[in-house]
Protein backbone atom coordinates (compact mmCIF):
# COMPACT_ATOMS: atom_id res chain seq x y z
CA UNK A 1 0.00 0.00 0.00
CA UNK A 2 2.73 2.52 -0.94
CA UNK A 3 -0.19 5.13 -2.45
CA UNK A 4 -1.45 5.18 0.88
CA UNK A 5 -0.64 8.39 1.89
CA UNK A 6 -1.08 10.03 -1.63
CA UNK A 7 -4.47 8.40 -1.71
CA UNK A 8 -5.29 10.30 1.64
CA UNK A 9 -3.69 13.77 0.44
CA UNK A 10 -6.00 13.76 -2.17
CA UNK A 11 -8.87 12.60 -0.42
CA UNK A 12 -8.14 15.36 2.01
CA UNK A 13 -7.84 18.46 -0.78
CA UNK A 14 -11.20 16.86 -2.31
CA UNK A 15 -13.21 17.38 0.55
CA UNK A 16 -10.85 20.77 1.50
CA UNK A 17 -12.37 21.95 -1.94
CA UNK A 18 -15.93 20.98 -1.57
CA UNK A 19 -16.44 22.03 1.90
CA UNK A 20 -16.73 25.56 1.47
CA UNK A 21 -16.63 27.92 -1.92
CA UNK A 22 -14.22 30.18 -2.64
CA UNK A 23 -15.21 34.26 -2.70
CA UNK A 24 -13.32 35.93 -5.04
CA UNK A 25 -12.31 39.78 -4.66
CA UNK A 26 -10.26 41.73 -6.38
CA UNK A 27 -9.53 45.24 -5.18
CA UNK A 28 -11.81 48.17 -6.86
CA UNK A 29 -13.85 45.09 -8.29
CA UNK A 30 -17.72 46.05 -7.96
CA UNK A 31 -19.91 43.31 -7.42
CA UNK A 32 -21.55 43.63 -11.23
CA UNK A 33 -18.20 42.97 -12.55
CA UNK A 34 -17.25 40.26 -10.18
CA UNK A 35 -20.23 38.56 -11.32
CA UNK A 36 -19.61 39.12 -14.92
CA UNK A 37 -16.28 37.60 -15.08
CA UNK A 38 -17.21 34.90 -12.38
CA UNK A 39 -20.06 33.56 -15.47
CA UNK A 40 -17.34 34.22 -18.17
CA UNK A 41 -15.24 32.07 -16.54
CA UNK A 42 -17.44 29.36 -15.34
CA UNK A 43 -18.74 29.12 -18.97
CA UNK A 44 -15.17 29.01 -19.80
CA UNK A 45 -14.74 25.69 -17.71
CA UNK A 46 -17.47 24.26 -18.86
CA UNK A 47 -16.66 24.24 -22.28
CA UNK A 48 -12.97 23.39 -21.79
CA UNK A 49 -11.74 20.13 -22.74
CA UNK A 50 -10.31 17.64 -20.69
CA UNK A 51 -6.78 17.67 -20.49
CA UNK A 52 -4.79 17.97 -17.25
CA UNK A 53 -4.85 14.60 -15.10
CA UNK A 54 -6.94 13.46 -12.34
CA UNK A 55 -6.20 13.56 -8.87
CA UNK A 56 -6.15 10.00 -8.83
CA UNK A 57 -3.56 9.62 -11.42
CA UNK A 58 -1.28 12.99 -10.42
CA UNK A 59 -1.12 11.70 -6.85
CA UNK A 60 -0.11 7.74 -7.97
CA UNK A 61 -3.33 6.96 -6.05
CA UNK A 62 -5.16 3.46 -6.97
CA UNK A 63 -8.28 4.44 -6.50
CA UNK A 64 -9.69 6.32 -9.34
CA UNK A 65 -11.88 9.22 -9.23
CA UNK A 66 -15.73 8.56 -11.25
CA UNK A 67 -15.92 11.03 -14.55
CA UNK A 68 -18.33 13.30 -13.05
CA UNK A 69 -15.87 13.52 -10.14
CA UNK A 70 -13.02 14.08 -12.56
CA UNK A 71 -14.76 16.71 -14.57
CA UNK A 72 -15.98 18.73 -11.80
CA UNK A 73 -11.72 18.32 -10.70
CA UNK A 74 -11.36 19.59 -14.45
CA UNK A 75 -13.88 22.39 -14.19
CA UNK A 76 -12.51 23.77 -10.69
CA UNK A 77 -9.24 24.21 -11.58
CA UNK A 78 -10.19 25.92 -15.09
CA UNK A 79 -12.33 28.37 -13.02
CA UNK A 80 -9.44 29.14 -10.52
CA UNK A 81 -7.30 29.82 -12.85
CA UNK A 82 -9.56 32.08 -14.86
CA UNK A 83 -10.61 34.26 -12.08
CA UNK A 84 -6.57 34.16 -10.92
CA UNK A 85 -6.04 35.15 -14.18
CA UNK A 86 -8.05 38.11 -13.88
CA UNK A 87 -6.66 39.48 -10.62
CA UNK A 88 -9.15 37.73 -8.14
CA UNK A 89 -8.06 36.19 -5.44
CA UNK A 90 -9.77 33.84 -3.62
CA UNK A 91 -10.62 33.39 0.10
CA UNK A 92 -12.59 30.57 1.66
Amino acid sequence: MKHAPYLCLTLALLAACQSKPLVWDKPGASEVSRQEDLEACHLKALTSPQVRPTPSSAYGATTALSVDESRAWQERLVLDECMAGKGYGGKR
